[in-house]
Parts: C-alpha cells; sequence; structure tokens
C-alpha cells in the first residue's frame, strides 16, 4: 500500500499524537507519591503565566528554600490560589522532588495563612482526570490515523 504524500503527512501526524494521549494517560496511572516533602514560609514570589487569558501555570516561591513550586491548571481553582498568594503571605506546600536538578517541583497540596487551597488526594485526582483527557485523545487520533491510512491506500491504487 502506497500513501500520497498529504495523506502519509496525517497519518504519521495522527499515529504521533495518538502516542502523545496514550502517553499522557500512562503517566497518571501511578499511584500518589509518598512520602511528600513539605516545605512553608513567606512568599517571596509569585507569577502567573497566562494563555488565551486565563492563567495556565503559578510559579511561586517560599523565603527559605530553594526551590521554586509549580500549581498547573490542571488542579482546581487556580483563580484563587493566584489571588492568596500575596507576598509575605504564610504558606506550606506538600511537593514532590522527582528531579534534585532542577529548581521547579511538582506540588501536591498548598495551604495559604491557614487556609487549605488543595490536599494532595485532590490534586491525585485532577491529575487521573486529566489522563482520562489524554486516553481520549489517543482514542481519537488512533482513530484518525487508521482512517487516513485506509483513505491513502484507496486513492493510490
Amino acid at each position: 500500500m502506497h500513501l500520497r504524500r498529504p495523506n502519509l503527512f496525517y497519518t504519521v501526524l495522527s499515529v504521533a499524537l495518538a502516542i502523545f494521549g496514550y502517553w499522557s494517560f500512562l503517566n497518571t496511572l501511578e499511584p500518589m507519591p509518598t512520602p511528600l516533602m513539605e516545605a512553608s514560609g513567606s512568599v517571596s514570589a509569585a507569577e502567573a503565566n497566562r494563555r488565551k487569558g486565563s492563567i495556565h501555570t503559578i510559579y511561586f516561591s517560599l523565603h527559605g528554600s530553594q526551590k521554586r513550586f509549580a500549581y498547573p491548571g490542571i488542579l482546581p481553582r487556580i483563580d484563587d490560589v493566584w489571588s492568596s498568594l500575596e507576598l509575605g503571605s504564610n504558606a506550606q506546600v506538600l511537593y514532590t522532588d522527582k528531579d534534585p536538578s532542577t529548581e521547579v517541583v511538582e506540588l501536591w497540596g498548598l495551604t495559604v495563612n491557614g487556609r487549605s487551597l488543595i490536599q494532595p488526594t485532590e490534586a491525585y485526582r485532577a491529575r487521573r482526570e486529566n489522563g482520562y483527557w489524554g486516553l481520549a485523545l489517543g482514542i481519537a487520533f488512533t482513530f484518525c490515523a487508521g482512517y487516513m491510512w485506509f483513505k491513502g491506500g484507496k486513492g493510490a491504487a
């Protein structure tokens, strides 16, 4: 079976996106990491990365900590978190440090000024739900790749 050039491109693109979708789903199947590390202190810096008008990721630092904490947009209540992270606010963070050579770490729990904004079980659930979108993406692009492969072979004969 010989595919025409546009069909070959879209078939390869669909396969690549399907693999990405399955990979992102498989990453969420890991159990919640334990033990979680804890850091606390006052907020020394906070930055919100925006995409299309909404907050995509919040990065913040605490006095006395060398780490930078990332609150990704897949976690709930990102706007509440951003409004709570004022400079000087007292924060407690639960996090994992899978790669000690990087300064940005994965956040699993956050309390600001005594108010719990996210618990580890809630963060785990949000990451799993995001993984299901990856599975849906993988399945959809698998069908797209199969369709493009089938249509490309019919036109080449």
